[in-house]
């Protein structure tokens, strides 16, 4: 578990990363965007139907839905 100092630190490295960066969003080559659209319709398909049935309280974030970083 993680502090909140912690927490604070990591969020403020994160924006400096992000303001001193030249280029926020890797964009995918013509070539990719086939590979990526069924992952990216997924997403949405999975972010909205959650959003609007809200299928369990207890949990804000389905499993399924929850991004897992890229290597």
């Amino acid at each position: 578990m993680s502090t909140h100092a912690a927490i604070e630190k990591r969020i403020a490295r994160a924006k400096k990363t992000l303001a001193s960066s030249k280029r926020l969003f890797d964009i995918a080559s013509p070539n990719e965007f086939s590979d990526r659209l069924p992952a990216v319709q997924r997403a949405l398909y999975l972010l909205f139907n959650e959003g609007y049935h809200g299928a369990s309280p207890e949990r804000v974030i389905p499993v399924e839905v929850v991004v897992r970083p890229c290597a």
